[in-house]
């Protein structure tokens, strides 16, 4: 299998649409030659997958130039024609595996990009930091949000905001199911079940709560409060606030439901924009195993 690859034939590799990992090497170089056979074994192993070339600095050093390669050997890791990765050094053939994986070489099909955590700088890479601190993940809507650090800092800010109200989480996680439904966002239906499930809700609550049913009637009334802001855009009749009233919110709690509206419409909206990939056990909108 020939895995060279050179200057003339690189742009058509780059251009096939195909993850493509380069192995910047030269013959000189004892750890290069270490690596060698990890190259070639990974390169049959993820054919159809991932493009794995090596490319020889000495004779090809406008294509090392253009990458910045300052040592050897350097792997990069190229998706749609742009660095999401790479590594300097020997490294061992499972560890590679891993890298190639977890950077996820086929294409996010997202109509805004979904960023990489490894190749992300600047404020954006500082929010992803905090949210892998407190997460232990970083979920494709914060990598899609990063785009616009400003945006990505607003939607966390609004989290803290929603958590530092009156509403337990459980309630708020309730809340964010009637709005995801309502706006059709299986990104945040699959999310929020997720989340919901940590914070107590079973199966049946969460299908329920999707359609703004609950068996406490105050609940219930806030949940179907909050999908009438939603699907009117916040024209709701006298009516309808003398219900959510009369089931025993105060002003401030009607507002605090419409503070958690916009959050999560929000999310909902931007996911819809971009088709964020779920990586979520999904769930659909409109698709209920329980229902009344």
């Amino acid at each position: 299998m020939n895995i060279q690859l050179d200057q003339k034939d690189y742009q058509e590799t780059i251009d096939s649409n195909k993850s493509v990992l380069l192995d910047f090497y030269a013959d000189w170089c004892g750890p290069c030659q270490t690596l060698l056979p990890t190259i070639h074994k990974l390169a049959e192993e993820f054919e159809g997958d991932v493009v794995i070339k090596k490319i020889n600095i000495d004779t090809n050093k406008e294509l090392a130039s253009k990458f910045g390669v300052r040592s050897i050997p350097t792997l990069i890791h190229i998706t749609d024609g742009k660095e999401v990765g790479r590594h300097t050094g020997v490294i061992s053939e499972n560890e590679l595996k891993t890298k190639i994986n977890q950077l996820k070489f086929k294409k996010m099909k997202t109509r805004i990009e979904t960023l990489n955590p490894e190749t992300t700088t600047g404020k954006s890479k500082e929010l992803f930091d905090a949210v892998q601190k407190k997460l232990g993940f970083i979920p494709n809507l914060i990598k899609v949000f990063g785009n616009s650090p400003a945006t990505l800092q607003t939607y966390l800010s609004l989290g803290e905001l929603t958590a530092s109200g009156t509403f337990s989480n459980k309630f708020r996680e309730q809340l964010a199911l009637a709005i995801a439904e309502e706006n059709s966002c299986n990104y945040c239906l699959s999310a929020h079940t997720a989340i919901g499930k940590m914070n107590g809700l079973t199966d049946e609550q969460t299908e329920n709560n999707r359609q703004g049913i609950a068996t406490d009637e105050r609940i219930q009334a806030g949940l179907q409060f909050a999908q009438e802001v939603t699907k009117n855009r916040g024209q709701v009749s006298s009516e309808v606030i003398n219900a959510v009233k009369n089931a025993g919110y105060n002003d401030g709690e009607i507002l605090e439901i419409v503070l958690n509206v916009v959050s999560n419409t929000l999310t909902n909206y931007v996911n819809h924009i971009a088709e964020t990939e779920v990586d979520f056990p999904s769930v659909e909108a409109g698709k209920f195993a329980v229902t009344q």
